[in-house]
């Protein structure tokens, strides 16, 4: 399904969500569990952009660090 319309918190949105141009798929929904799972994990979003414009950017490169002290299972997890 393709949506045209902006709702949600931005910070659990998978990319295809946030960028409007992919279908979206139960992808999504596993991008939005990882990313409560990694809240979770570290208290932290892994992604602490200021602005939508800066999230974007963030998430389309998914770039994030993973703090010290995590198991190695849980980063498989991840």
């Amino acid at each position: 399904m393709l949506y045209e319309t902006n709702c949600g918190t931005p910070y659990y949105k998978a990319p295809e969500v946030l960028n409007y141009k992919e279908v979206i798929t139960e992808k999504a929904d596993l991008w939005s569990a990882g990313i409560i799972f990694y809240n979770l994990l570290t208290k932290k979003q892994p992604f602490p952009a200021r602005t939508e414009k800066e999230l974007i950017e963030m998430v389309n490169k998914a770039v994030y660090v993973m703090p010290e002290g995590i198991s190695d299972h849980a980063r498989d997890l991840l």
